[in-house]
């Protein structure tokens, strides 16, 4: 008998959850002293809670990135865990995830919430995360800026741009080493973009409403830093006036985005810099107010 398997003391979880993100499988709980029937009722219970694959919960604890990426492990030990779960992992603003992405060997059917993609994939392009294989950080920002909606690969490219996580340079050398790769033409515009200094179409707007009332003076997506570092990008700055204006698309990006930006506008100000945020109704709707209110603070 064997006497170094942890014991199920409680209808919670098995104690190998605690280190597994709060996931554990069957077999898992089964090792740890519950039976088969005893998993059974609870999952009919609602004690425990399937999550993805394999993987299951119980039904306290929340559904964390950390967890998604434990269960497809669980789950399948030769996947790569990729795309916008590694991005979440990493505390990128990116909402619920409802999926989990792996990258697998050979072709596998979809399981409960796991959703398997052949993608090529480099030995380089592979790092270990708590003992999980995920996708390095430019791989995995790549891939899920090909995945997601327009919108929302769009919000994503504006967050990483900003906070020098990403560079045109970075986006040409991948491009380099993935030649053919969908979702390629996707990732072109967004460098075109970035090498012009645009960031979203908010920006473009600014940009033209700016030069139409020949308002002059301003640098695009520039970097702003404080005694801390880095702040993020700038969408536009007039240096000298030590002015900040930064343009909020059409979108609504959640209380995660919300927070970060609040933050970011609080170091700006501690640093001397005025800030001013305009919508996109306030760039299609009223630009004569927006540049009205530019020029007060020029």
């Amino acid at each position: 008998m064997r006497h170094d398997i942890p014991k199920v003391t409680s209808v919670q979880r098995p104690l190998i959850a605690n280190s597994q993100a709060g996931a554990f499988t069957t077999a898992q709980a089964m090792a740890s002293g519950a039976t088969k029937r005893q998993v059974e009722y609870r999952l009919q219970k609602g004690t425990w809670v399937r999550v993805a694959g394999d993987g299951l919960r119980w039904s306290e604890d929340p559904v964390t990135p950390q967890m998604l990426a434990f269960c497809a492990h669980l789950t399948w030990s030769d996947a790569v865990v990729c795309g916008p779960n590694v991005i979440a992992l990493m505390g990128m603003p990116l909402g619920e995830l409802n999926d989990v992405h792996v990258i697998t060997p050979h072709p596998r059917k979809p399981r409960l919430r796991l959703v398997p993609h052949e993608f090529k994939l480099r030995a380089e392009e592979c790092v270990k995360w708590n003992g999980i294989t995920v996708t390095n950080f430019h791989r995995s920002l790549m891939d899920t800026l090909v995945m997601l909606p327009p919108r929302a690969a769009q919000s994503l490219f504006v967050w990483v741009s900003s906070r020098e996580k990403l560079s045109a340079t970075d986006m040409e050398s991948y491009l380099a080493t993935a030649r053919g790769r969908w979702g390629n033409r996707k990732l072109k515009r967004f460098l075109a973009d970035s090498r012009a200094g645009i960031m979203s179409e908010a920006e473009a707007r600014i940009h033209e409403l700016l030069h139409r009332a020949r308002v002059t003076g301003w640098e695009a997506n520039v970097p702003v830093r404080d005694e801390y570092g880095i702040i993020g990008r700038a969408d536009v700055l007039f240096l000298k006036q030590r002015v900040v204006i930064e343009v909020d698309g059409y979108t609504y990006h959640g209380p995660d985005r919300f927070q970060a930006d609040r933050t970011r506008d609080n170091r700006l100000i501690a640093a001397g810099y005025r800030v001013l945020h305009f919508t996109w109704e306030d760039l299609t709707r009223r630009p004569h107010v927006v540049i009205d209110q530019i020029r007060i603070l020029l």
